[in-house]
């Protein structure tokens, strides 16, 4: 996840947090939650990612390089480059 946020760091319509998926209500609302559905803490967090409606969800998992948009479509991604810009296009 940190490589991820270091390489949309650059995107000036983006402000990246990485942190404590059990402080969300510490954040400003975000326009979009990036998180990797394979680490215990996320699994644990799911209820509170699933409390902020309208708020798209994105799974990163690392190891099988592939991005599950939690509305229940899959991209199978073979570079950071094609994963920023599935990114791009969910945020329009």
């Amino acid at each position: 996840m940190a490589g991820l946020a270091t390489s949309l760091v650059d995107k000036p319509d983006l402000c990246i947090f990485l942190g404590n998926l059990q402080n969300l209500d510490d954040l400003p609302v975000p326009d979009l939650i990036i998180a990797d559905l394979s680490d215990s803490e996320t699994v644990r967090a799911l209820p509170a990612l699933c409390s902020h409606p309208g708020i798209p969800l994105l799974s990163v998992n690392a190891a099988t390089s592939t991005l599950t948009i939690i509305s229940g479509e899959s991209h199978d991604i073979n570079s950071i480059q094609e994963l920023i810009s599935l990114i791009s296009k969910i945020l329009g």
